[in-house]
């Protein structure tokens, strides 16, 4: 009854999001993370991971043999100059980055149970090559920091898991939200700090500012114009995850995502899963530079909301085995 009643809630959100905005996706996150009572965690990560994995190859092989374009660019670094860069079948470096970023992500939720230094090398030097390819900095900073974590996995890492994960991800969430704000509206010397944060963010929250001038914040979601945001302001790529999350979503369907994400993340630290932990910071704090949250083709972590619905404390990676 209590699995019923969660799942009920879920999808009633869901519905009001979908008749809201004509958004199917948010209902695909929530289905995602409802089938999860057949399957284990490891069966899921294990399917997305080959399915991603053979795809991805082929992406980069069809780009090397001129099936489809290397796409070669120079990517702006905003204060940092720029650099050049290889999608290598992507439309952009950065997307390459980041479905490397997953594949590795995969990898170690795989084998959370026996992550051997050997295995974190391999990936530390995976991540330098996508650097080198790509020259996207904050899929492959992010992916350094987590392997060096795992590197140190002792009580001391663990303890800084438990302490600082839910004060760094409520920074991450609401600077992303109130950064953009605060660069429409703010003035005098809260605007110079904000505008400094915006030139070491590569532009982030000048391009999400457009989201709060250009449309009206809902309880459910509406379906963004970006036709509408290319002819006002020649740009319509909103790389904040949050800002575009609540927008496309809603007020409502926002708060939803945060809910499920801190609650799911709280049960996992009391489960001493810090590897899905880990997992799971970096694609929040990813999705404050690129928007990779908001559908399940770029984050697969939302099966892990699996953790509200089920109100068992027993391991989903071995109850299905």
């Amino acid at each position: 009854m209590s699995k019923l009643i969660k799942v009920g809630i879920m999808l009633l959100i869901g519905l009001g999001v979908y008749l809201s905005s004509k958004e199917s996706l948010y209902l695909m996150l929530l289905f995602s993370a409802i089938v999860m009572n057949n399957l284990s965690y490891k069966e899921a990560v294990k399917t997305i991971f080959v399915t991603r994995l053979v795809m991805t190859l082929l992406i980069i092989l069809f780009s090397i043999v001129g099936i489809i374009p290397l796409n070669k660019m120079v990517v702006s670094k905003g204060i940092f100059g720029s650099a050049l860069g290889y999608g290598l079948g992507y439309i952009h470096p950065n997307n390459l980055a980041q479905a490397i970023f997953v594949l590795c992500s995969l990898y170690l939720c795989i084998n959370y149970d026996s992550i051997k230094k050997r295995k974190l090398v391999v990936i530390l030097l995976i991540d330098a090559i996508s650097y080198e390819v790509t020259k996207s900095k904050t899929s492959c900073i992010i992916l350094l920091i987590i392997c060096m974590l795992l590197f140190l996995n002792n009580d001391f890492t663990s303890k800084i898991i438990k302490k600082f994960t839910m004060p760094y991800l409520s920074i991450v969430i609401g600077l992303s939200i109130f950064g953009p704000m605060l660069y429409t509206f703010s003035t005098g010397k809260l605007q110079s700090i904000v505008y400094s944060l915006n030139g070491y963010l590569n532009g982030r929250f000048v391009n999400a500012s457009n989201m709060f001038i250009s449309f009206p914040i809902t309880l459910f979601g509406k379906i963004i114009n970006l036709d509408y945001l290319q002819r006002m302001y020649g740009y319509n790529v909103i790389d904040n995850g949050y800002v575009f999350l609540l927008f496309d979503y809603g007020i409502i369907g926002f708060l939803l995502i945060i809910f499920l994400y801190f609650y799911s993340i709280r049960k996992l630290i009391q489960k001493n899963l810090n590897v899905f932990v880990l997992i799971i910071v970096g694609f929040l704090s990813l999705g404050m530079m690129e928007n990779v949250i908001r559908a399940m083709f770029m984050n697969f972590t939302m099966i892990f909301w699996y953790e509200f619905i089920n109100s068992q404390r027993n391991n989903m990676f071995e109850e299905k085995l």
